[in-house]
């Protein structure tokens, strides 16, 4: 992405470009525009067709977190079974 915006004629996009070769800015830009997409998604602004393999606003750790936890009978929930 950073070399197709530094080819691109400008300054700015020159600017842009060198600050997408810096890992911890482009991190942090990807994890603007996940929150931003998945607040969007959320509030039904997007609408997503088809199944995401993970929400777009969760970091993979907090999932990978929850499908350790016990079910929920164990953590003292009560589950109605018909």
């Amino acid at each position: 992405m950073a070399g197709v915006v530094l080819i691109t004629p400008g300054v700015l996009t020159d600017i842009a470009g060198i600050l997408l070769l810096v890992p911890p800015v482009r991190r942090g830009l990807i994890s603007r525009v996940r929150g931003w997409m998945g607040r969007q998604i959320e509030n039904g602004a997007i609408h997503v067709v088809g199944e995401a393999r993970r929400p777009l606003h969760r970091p993979a750790r907090q999932l990978r977190d929850a499908s350790r936890a016990p079910p929920a009978e164990s953590r003292g929930t009560t589950a109605v079974r018909t």
